[in-house]
């Protein structure tokens, strides 16, 4: 061919297709462009993400290990108490900042999930079934922000309470007492639609005007707002007398929370960390304080959830009726001798506890190991009547009742451990607390 007849040669155009995001979220609000001083691990993230502990299931408890070890390495006090929570303390302050990160996931049942990272988007993929799923961002997000405060702070606690998805069960069960010389608290479990300072949850408000508007630059530095939640653990800690800081929960990059949709938007998630970072900072020399102001109504149960994301809270179910002839209920004996009837899905909540706690089986051992808090008994005619013994608290328990006021409670283990009534504020059976002795700060363990 003549070098002519290769200049007139047809060139072929080649086309491209513009480019397409994998995953895309309409309506979010977007985060400030600045530079962020604090960098997250993404290799914790994801060893995180990688344990898919679902509401009442064995992983939460093997996390929660992993966790309690880390951290004792680490020099950190740590204790669980009889529902498997966990509790952090570094340093020796007078009081401490609180992050507190629930350990569940609700999350569909799978087998063969990997986290994959594509940004700005961290999602998970069904390698069985070809298909985008869930992660369990909501909340291990917060269990990654309290890890990593750990590192920044000289004191801190953290908290980390299971099954908050099906009812704030592990909150409900807390040590109060852990939060008393708390200055906030501070929770990364909320989505990030919109940058939210949640400041009123669970029914109640749970943070002062005064902290919102000395966090006003902050908030504007990182494209925060005020607004109001539904339901999330900081607001269940907030019913305790005990805690007497202002609480908050902050939005922290997860989306379209316990849906097979999820993701984790990567800039909203870096923005959120960093200002969790800087609020926690605000609690360092100050104590915030602010008591909420709880509501109480005749058998009502309030700042818990109903149905929700495909798992059922334990309210949506009827308790009264689990039965003999209930074959979804389990057939118990308690310590003094009455018969109890709990909804199996307990079952292996109260093999744990009676693991933990089976000398209190013993009548005199409850005696002497057990601590009550009855809120109306302090007066012979404050109407309520006089509590006599042991025996009289667990008869009334095993109906169901307060002992204190008489209205309906939750019972969910045999050794009737860990009961609070929602009307009056009463506290039945919890195990005097063990705490272990502060260790040296000089082992450290990688993760």
């Amino acid at each position: 061919m003549s070098r002519k007849n290769k200049r007139n040669r047809l060139k072929i155009v080649k086309s491209e297709l513009p480019k397409k995001e994998m995953i895309t979220v309409a309506g979010l609000t977007p985060v400030p462009k600045i530079e962020l001083a604090i960098k997250p691990d993404y290799t914790k993230l994801k060893m995180l993400l990688d344990m898919r502990t679902y509401s009442s299931g064995p992983l939460q408890d093997v996390l929660i290990g992993k966790l309690d070890e880390y951290f004792t390495n680490l020099g950190a006090v740590t204790q669980k108490d009889a529902y498997g929570n966990l509790y952090v303390t570094k340093g020796n302050a007078e009081f401490y900042p609180c992050v507190v990160g629930h350990t569940d996931i609700n999350q569909q049942t799978r087998s063969n999930v990997k986290v994959i990272t594509e940004y700005p988007w961290i999602f998970g993929f069904d390698l069985n079934k070809a298909e985008q799923c869930g992660i369990g961002a909501d909340d291990k997000v917060g269990v990654y922000f309290a890890v990593h405060m750990f590192d920044l702070f000289d004191n801190i606690k953290l908290f980390f309470p299971k099954d908050e998805e099906i009812g704030l069960i592990g909150t409900y069960k807390a040590d109060k007492n852990f939060f008393a010389d708390c200055s906030m608290l501070v929770q990364l479990d909320r989505n990030s639609y919109k940058n939210d300072l949640i400041t009123y949850t669970n029914g109640i408000t749970v943070c002062s005007d005064e902290f919102v508007m000395a966090a006003g630059g902050i908030m504007n530095k990182y494209g925060y707002a005020k607004n109001n939640g539904s339901c999330t653990d900081i607001g269940g800690l907030k019913k305790y007398d005990t805690v007497n800081c202002v609480a908050m929960n902050v939005s922290c990059g997860y989306i379209n929370e316990h849906g097979d949709d999820e993701v984790i938007s990567i800039p909203h998630f870096e923005n959120a960390i960093n200002f969790g970072y800087e609020l926690l900072k605000m609690g360092v020399d100050k104590v915030w304080e602010h008591k909420a102001e709880i509501p109480t109504y005749t058998g009502y149960t309030y700042g818990t959830y109903g149905s929700y994301g495909g798992r059922n809270s334990w309210l949506d179910t009827d308790y009264s009726a689990f039965g003999e002839n209930n074959p979804e209920s389990i057939k118990c004996i308690t310590p003094t001798g009455n018969t109890l009837y709990l909804n199996a899905k307990h079952k292996s909540q109260d093999a744990y506890i009676t693991d933990m706690y089976g000398h209190l089986h013993n009548l005199g051992d409850r005696e002497i190991g057990l601590q009550q808090q009855p809120m109306h008994l302090d007066a012979e005619d404050d109407g309520y009547g006089i509590l006599h013994d042991q025996s009289y608290v667990d008869d009334c328990l095993s109906d169901s009742i307060c002992p204190c006021c008489y209205s309906d409670v939750q019972i969910d283990n045999s050794l009737l451990l860990y009961v609070d009534c929602d009307y009056c504020g009463s506290t039945w059976n919890r195990p005097n607390d063990t705490i272990e002795k502060p260790k040296s700060l000089t082992t450290r363990k990688q993760w």
